[in-house]
């Protein structure tokens, strides 16, 4: 099995489909709920899966969520419309859409109508900014959760309307470097009435707190959760100004309802203060470890109202919202303590304690270049090579799917009569058409 742990993932997915016929129902159910096409020509196969998956077992009325992670180019567009009007068309039940390619796309990436379904959007900084408040002024109104990236350099950002988002309850802000300073052209334009949580989430970037003041003082008022995150959490500090304890006051400030703090910095949660701080989420690091032992009971001090405080090892800040994931209040006595173990990792939530038995790092996932918000194009491609020679990687075994209860009674009377269930397993991985390829990370481990 691959060391990516998506890959871990996905096998582990099949797997639990061909263990017997009871285990299928479940199994079909726990791989199609969250949907992610890592290459190009994932898109027309997953299409042609839904196209053919019978009406006794239609697949697309498991998909709750769908990603897309790939490049688009421009020769593609006309097709690539097509192609997710189908899935949007085969997929009632879709509610979370997210497209975070790895680079930047064409200027303007066609998307049809998501349909009433859609609650959740998320879109990276190289998906066109444009498309992205076309989408909303057609689906502002069903929204819950949003992620987007302030407006580019290159942006001529001047928007004549404001959109109206009067179900959004959580706000998610990507901040790259070259964008930080743009971020203010946001305020005003979205409208959120109901908005009780946001996530500011840099990238890459240097930058100080000034940048993020305009936002906080436009929805600081009405917000319940707060999240300071940094991709790169080793050099949170280093980057982002939050070295400066007075700077993070003035954010905490400018929301005097929080109850949820979440915060990417031990070294910037000391000193600082908030009278109706409920739960104070602290990402830490090993070698900080020793150091923020001592200033522990300083900081719960500053939280008068606080009800417990809970480290979040740095080996799991990828999944940045796994505080909320999670809530703080999840494990409250050494009886509630609980374990999960999928795909060869350990996540194990303690009493105020939240750990990772494997750092994310240490297993292959390719390489991140924070600056430019894309993933190394040597490391994006070496792993996924097209199945064109007749051969098939253990990448391409890790995305062909036995999708149809067929396939399943096949294998089934096949191992029933003395056939190698390795073999079995081989050939179903072959269906190179049946394609789909969850990339969640580690998001799994929590379902």
């Amino acid at each position: 099995m691959g060391s990516s742990p998506w890959l871990q993932v996905i096998k582990i997915k099949k797997t639990i489909i061909l263990v017997c016929r009871s285990w299928y129902a479940i199994g079909i159910r726990f791989l199609y709920e969250d949907v992610a096409l890592q290459r190009l020509h994932q898109i027309p196969a997953f299409v042609r899966t839904l196209d053919a998956s019978s009406l006794a077992q239609n697949l697309g009325n498991l998909v709750k969520s769908f990603t897309i992670c790939t490049y688009i180019p421009l020769e593609y567009s006309i097709s690539f419309d097509e192609h997710l009007t189908r899935v949007m068309n085969h997929c009632p039940r879709l509610g979370g859409f997210s497209f975070n390619p790895p680079f930047k796309c064409l200027s303007a990436v066609p998307i049809p109508s998501l349909g009433p379904s859609i609650t959740s959007l998320s879109f990276n900084n190289s998906f066109p900014f444009d498309t992205i408040f076309d989408i909303l002024d057609l689906v502002g109104g069903q929204l819950k959760h949003l992620g987007v990236h302030a407006p580019p350099p290159t942006q001529n950002f001047s928007p004549e309307k404001i959109y109206h988002l009067p179900r959004l309850s959580s706000l998610r802000l990507d901040l790259h470097i070259s964008e930080a300073s743009r971020l203010y052209l946001l305020v005003g334009v979205l409208s959120t009435p109901q908005i009780e949580h946001l996530t500011l989430q840099s990238v890459g970037m240097e930058t100080d707190t000034s940048y993020f003041i305009p936002i906080l003082r436009h929805y600081g008022p009405k917000l319940r959760v707060l999240q300071l995150h940094k991709e790169n959490f080793l050099n949170f500090v280093r980057k982002t100004g939050l070295e400066q304890f007075s700077d993070a006051q003035i954010l905490l400030d400018l929301c005097p309802a929080l109850e949820h703090l979440v915060i990417d910095s031990t070294r910037a949660v000391v000193g600082i203060t908030h009278p109706t701080v409920k739960w104070l989420d602290v990402w830490i690091s090993g070698d900080s470890t020793p150091s923020w032992g001592l200033h522990r009971s300083n900081v719960l001090a500053g939280f008068p109202a606080c009800r417990g405080l809970r480290e979040i090892h740095s080996s799991l800040t990828r999944i940045f919202d796994i505080a909320t994931f999670l809530p703080p209040d999840i494990v409250s006595t050494p009886s509630d303590a609980f374990e999960i173990a999928f795909a060869g990792a350990r996540v194990r939530h303690g009493v105020g304690r939240l750990d990772f038995e494997r750092p994310i790092d240490s297993w292959d996932v390719p390489e991140y270049d924070s600056d430019s918000g894309a993933t190394s194009d040597s490391d994006y491609t070496s792993g996924w090579e097209t199945i064109s020679d007749g051969g098939e990687s253990e990448d391409d075994e890790a995305q062909s799917l036995a999708l149809s209860s067929e396939d399943y009674e096949e294998s089934e009377s096949n191992s029933e009569t003395g056939s190698n269930w390795d073999e079995e397993l081989k050939d179903l991985y072959q269906v190179e058409e049946l394609v789909v390829l969850p990339r969640q990370d580690l998001e799994s481990l929590l379902v």
